[in-house]
């Protein structure tokens, strides 16, 4: 944690590449397998309380949880006619 003034875009790159992108990445990874093979599935994607109420110093933590709650939600009206949610 640091306060949000301090933060960079290198802070940004870092913990939004960790959090929300290799999630995405991962996600539909497994995802088009599934389509692949007519596979229904579940994509159990794991947030915290920073998804949804903000804390103080914690801003690009927080923002990088609240797009894994919008990418799951996405992903789920996506791929739902194919039996993944």
């Amino acid at each position: 944690k640091k306060p949000t003034a301090d933060g960079t875009l290198t802070d940004f790159d870092e913990i939004v590449s960790v959090n929300l992108r290799a999630m995405y990445a991962l996600s539909l990874d497994v995802i088009r397998g599934w389509i692949g093979r007519a596979h229904p599935g579940v994509v159990v994607n794991v947030s915290s309380p920073g998804a949804q109420r903000a804390h103080r110093n914690n801003a690009i933590y927080d923002i990088s949880k609240g797009g894994v709650d919008a990418m799951t939600r996405c992903l789920a009206v996506d791929f739902g006619h194919h039996g993944i949610r």
